[in-house]
């Protein structure tokens, strides 16, 4: 019966020790540098879409360059969208 208390406590201990320390590892983590240029670059490009395509091309680069400058992955994979957006609205494949 000890020797099960005794396991019991060591895993618990090490259990506990392992998710403060993976915790504090997440916290180090720096949030995204502002991404509202991006977020508004890739609107403005979409929204552009229909009137001119060329214009969204050019905005949805914008974008793409500044998000792969800071790592952002959402903005990158949705200025790639609105960059295919506008070269099939110029019948581009």
């Amino acid at each position: 019966m000890k020797i099960i208390r005794l396991t019991f406590l060591l895993s618990f201990i090490s259990i506990t020790m392992y998710t403060q320390t993976r915790t504090k590892s997440f916290e180090n983590i720096s949030p995204p540098k502002d991404t509202s240029i991006i977020i508004e670059l890739n609107q403005q490009a979409f929204k552009n879409r229909l009137k001119n395509p060329e214009l969204t091309i050019k905005h949805a680069n914008e974008a793409l360059k500044l998000a792969e400058k800071i790592n952002y992955i959402n903005g990158i994979g949705e200025a790639y969208r609105t960059i295919g957006v506008g070269n099939y609205s110029l019948n581009n494949i």
